[in-house]
């Protein structure tokens, strides 16, 4: 799913987006290429912050959870 879309979509819901991985960050969705934002999440987890890391698959299970996935 294209980027714009999966926010798009998250904004629908409720949600926020932002662009880089910060304390106020509690869910990461990790692309085909997550790059370093993956590894900040992580090093963020490890500290303590409470982040879940969904890959696309998990991502769309949730918004079809939502009955929000053709929105």
């Amino acid at each position: 799913m294209p980027r714009d879309e999966a926010e798009r979509r998250i904004r629908a819901l409720g949600g926020a987006t932002v662009a880089n991985v910060s304390g106020r960050v509690t869910v990461v969705v990790v692309g085909h290429e997550p790059g370093s934002k993956l590894a900040q999440a992580e090093a963020r987890r490890r500290a303590g912050q409470p982040i879940r890391i969904l890959n696309e698959s998990e991502f769309l299970s949730l918004l079809e959870g939502t009955g929000h996935e053709e929105e």
